[in-house]
């Protein structure tokens, strides 16, 4: 077919917004028409991917190649048992590391429940180093025991984020959206005791401007100051939240 290559790309980009199928099957159908479909097609089914436990079938699938369909992810999603923490075992992530190591442009990386504890820091740092540095927004929904070494580890993988959320799902609809985090703007949201007490034990030292902070009981004074002190040289808006009885307090 005698296209400009932009045309197609509308084209797809067409297909993709009418698509609303869970498996994307007219994207996928897409992707089989010519050669000159395939690229962009690609770059939708495989912009947002997402692990769940012990689920690497797109180790037999996907080749580890940089230069192959992983070139297209943007945004990666680690999901763990919610009642262990359980994803995968130490022999089966070395294996799985060339394919990590092809993820080269992930700029979302959510992590749900992983217990990372099991894990030497070590291979923790290989798994996450090719990509940590272009993370720009992290969002941990940390193992409840995840104990502070891992998580101070873990975390000071990323240097560059610009939005760090730490289990923000108990918030208010709506506060995630507003000015959009950049490296002159960053943002911090946090919920609940846990997450309170991981930032305040340190690893993480972003100067974020906009810090929410929704409490759960028992988060002391001492874990806000600890929390503020390290953004109060450029800090503008600081939320703090409390949930009572069913209702939302905030100042």
């Amino acid at each position: 077919m005698n296209i400009p290559q932009e045309l197609i790309d509308k084209i797809i980009d067409g297909i993709w917004d009418a698509d609303d199928s869970p498996s994307h099957a007219a994207t996928r159908a897409a992707s089989l028409i010519s050669r000159s479909w395939v690229d962009r097609s690609q770059h939708h089914l495989f912009h947002d991917i997402k692990f769940s436990c012990d689920d690497l079938r797109w180790c037999d699938a996907v080749p580890p190649d940089p230069n192959g369909v992983l070139r297209h992810v943007r945004s990666l999603t680690i999901q763990a048992s919610g009642i262990d923490g359980w994803w995968i075992d130490k022999s089966s992530l070395e294996h799985a590391l060339p394919y990590f190591n092809s993820f080269r442009d992930i700029q979302v990386l959510r992590v749900q429940n992983w217990d990372i504890d099991p894990f030497p820091s070590e291979l923790l740092a290989r798994c996450f180093a090719p990509f940590a540095g272009g993370v720009r927004l992290l969002q941990w929904d940390p193992y409840q025991n995840t104990s502070r070494e891992a998580w101070i580890h873990i975390v000071g993988l990323f240097p560059l984020v610009d939005f760090l959320l730490l289990s923000p799902n108990s918030f208010p609809t709506g506060l995630l959206s507003g000015t959009p985090a950049g490296p002159d703007r960053k943002k911090l949201i946090l919920s609940g005791y846990y997450a309170a007490r991981c930032l305040a034990w340190g690893g993480v030292r972003p100067r974020f401007r906009e810090i929410y902070i929704r409490f759960g009981l028992g988060t002391s004074l001492q874990t806000l100051i600890a929390i503020v002190n390290g953004a109060a040289d450029r800090l503008e808006i600081l939320s703090i939240a409390e949930t009572s009885a069913g209702r939302t307090f905030s100042v």
